[in-house]
Formats: structure tokens, sequence, C-alpha cells
């Protein structure tokens, strides 16, 4: 998974999965409320790098399978 807080306001936080979906939160202290921007479909593809102003930030191996 991939999740990424926004420079310029920390609150604003961004979540990928490789097995699809991008979600967003305004409130990172309240983290059940990440709204989907992207759905999750089984054919989808896969967020493995979120860009914010020109940023790109990659995901992170988790070391699990």
């Amino acid at each position: 998974a991939t999740v990424v807080a926004h420079p310029g306001d920390p609150n604003l936080v961004f979540l990928g999965t490789v097995n699809g979906g991008l979600w967003k939160t305004n409130n990172i202290n309240e983290m059940r409320l990440f709204e989907p921007i992207l759905p999750t479909r089984a054919d989808g593809p896969g967020v493995t790098g979120i860009a914010i102003g020109g940023k790109t930030f990659a995901a992170a191996s988790t070391g699990g399978s």
C-alpha cells in the first residue's frame, strides 16, 4: 500500500493499494473516514505510486504475500 500526506495539508491523506482502489481523507485523526476516489475492482489496475505536485511516492514493500 502507498500512504501519502499532502505536502501543504497534513490532514489530507491518500491511500492506494496494489489490489486496486484509491482513497482519501481530510481528517487523518479519523482514519475510518477514507472516501473512495477510484473504485476497487478485481480486474482493475493497482496503485503502486501516488504523485502530488510533481512529487511521486512509490509503494513500499511490506514483505507480505
